[in-house]
């Protein structure tokens, strides 16, 4: 059989298994987790810079700028009166930074926004002047939106192109209407103009019937890879190609009559495109990237894809399914059947996997996560996988630092602070949300007394000029 069960599936083509609560092996290489930043309000895109940090969309309108051996995260731009973000699916999206930033400081945003029971999505440009994003101007406005479905992630590719994935908004009939962007991909120029070579030079429509797809990559041979989140019974993965039909709403998966009898046994032959790979049930499928770096060899050529599983489908399907791909990429490298395990690479109960990025210079793989709830319950994460092993081309450095001990806690908890933390001041704040303790920062070693915090896990944030650290802690 095509298609995967949950209980059968196959996400990853390697052996896995864990070392310790916090080492994870992936075939003879070992993965350290380290949480980098928690309470995140909703973090949608991560997305590592030329600098040497990590840039981070919030859905309720913000982008972050993460030091990311410290944790240090400096709030660079707030666009929530713009983004009037209502707790559901719009809010700010899909990011991307200009090829060339060192000389054309830009990055382009998406951001869909709900003004009564209205819905447009839209996409901008900003200027970074090397302390926050600055000088909007809109590329794009008034695309189709709606209270979900909105999409939207975007990259730039090879040839300079902006791809933008844009979801139905809850209207199917939108992915097939050519005079609609909903349900398509666009491709447009970095001047946000349409370019010349699009199947339509009168269009930005590139690819079309797709249903929400949140996941956008490009190979080093050029491939261009999509995830789509499909309605109840089968997520895909695309290889996405100019001017084809992905097939919804007609198809949803592999064409094999499932589950309607109305759906074609041949997608070629109805001028459908089938994908490279399905999962079924929905798993709630989010972004992708492509990995091949050396610091986990047995990663070459290799998909990794964001989960966040289906409202219906076991919470130990959350997480990173690593989908090896054959030679020419056209295919995974290995048949998915009935005798397929369920493996991930990803400790289970780490909350609904949004995002990933990699660190280009030391090859660490970076998650974004938001909680355990619909559509981004907290608190919200980011953790890095590193192998401490590998002999990083070039390492960031650490701007300020916190340490807690010992954590967990029966009774006191200790702080550690550096330097740059003196004057600053501090937040403990429980998993629910609520703030329990504040304080100013006077000197570098401070405690909580145990009777102060009941049993349970918290955070903490310490905040300074250069911006704040986040860690959690465990009062048992």
């Amino acid at each position: 059989m095509k298609f995967i069960q949950y209980t059968l599936i196959t996400c990853l083509l390697l052996s896995l298994s864990y070392a310790s609560a916090q080492d994870i092996t992936v075939g003879n290489t070992t993965l350290t987790e380290r949480e980098v930043a928690v309470g995140v309000q909703v973090p949608w895109e991560i997305v590592w810079g030329p600098d040497d940090h990590i840039w981070a969309t919030e859905r309720r309108g913000k982008i972050l700028r993460i030091e990311p051996q410290s944790g240090t995260t400096s709030e660079i731009l707030d666009y929530t009166d713009e983004v009037d973000y209502g707790g559901g699916e719009p809010g700010m999206l899909g990011m991307c930074l200009h090829p060339d930033f060192a000389n054309t400081p830009l990055v382009y945003v998406v951001y869909a926004s709900q003004s009564g029971f209205s819905y447009s999505e839209n996409l901008l440009s900003f200027e970074w002047n090397g302390t926050e994003l600055v000088n909007p101007v809109v590329m794009l406005d008034d695309l189709h939106a709606g209270g979900i479905h909105s999409g939207s992630r975007i990259i730039v590719t090879q040839d300079e192109k902006i791809l933008m994935t844009v979801g139905d908004g809850g209207n199917s009939g939108t992915s097939q209407n050519m005079n609609s962007t909903g349900g398509k991909t666009l491709r447009i120029n970095l001047d946000g103009s349409i370019p010349s070579d699009n199947p339509d030079p009168a269009s930005y429509v590139w690819s079309f019937g797709h249903r929400n797809a949140q996941g956008l990559t490009q190979a080093p041979d050029g491939t261009i890879y999509s995830s789509e989140h499909g309605a109840q019974e089968q997520d895909e993965v695309n290889i996405l190609e100019s001017n084809r039909n992905y097939g919804w709403p007609t198809v949803q998966g592999y064409c094999d009559d499932f589950p309607s009898s109305s759906e074609p046994n041949d997608c070629e032959q109805s001028g459908f495109v089938e994908p490279i790979f399905e999962v079924r049930p929905c798993a709630a499928v989010n972004d992708l990237v492509y990995y091949n770096h050396p610091a986990i060899p047995e990663l070459e050529n290799t998909l990794l894809l964001a989960v966040m599983r289906g409202f219906d489908s076991p919470s130990h399907h959350r997480g990173l399914f690593l989908l090896k791909l054959n030679d020419d990429g056209t295919q995974l490298e290995t048949t998915f059947d009935d005798s397929s395990t369920s493996e991930e690479i990803i400790i289970r109960n780490r909350g609904r996997v949004r995002d990933v990025c990699v660190n280009p210079n030391n090859g660490a793989i970076f998650l974004a996560v938001n909680g355990n709830g619909y559509p981004g319950s907290g608190p919200n994460k980011i953790y890095e996988y590193k192998n401490e092993a590998f002999d990083s081309v070039r390492e960031s450095v650490a701007t300020q630092t916190l340490s807690i001990y010992p954590n967990p806690s029966v009774g006191d908890v200790n702080f550690q602070v550096s330097e740059h933390l003196l004057g600053g001041t501090y937040e403990v704040i429980s998993y629910d949300g609520k703030k329990i303790l504040e304080g100013a920062i006077s000197s570098r070693n401070f405690e909580i007394k145990g009777g102060s915090l009941n049993s349970g896990s918290y955070y903490v944030v310490v905040k300074s000029d250069l911006g704040s650290i986040s860690r959690t802690f465990i009062i048992q």
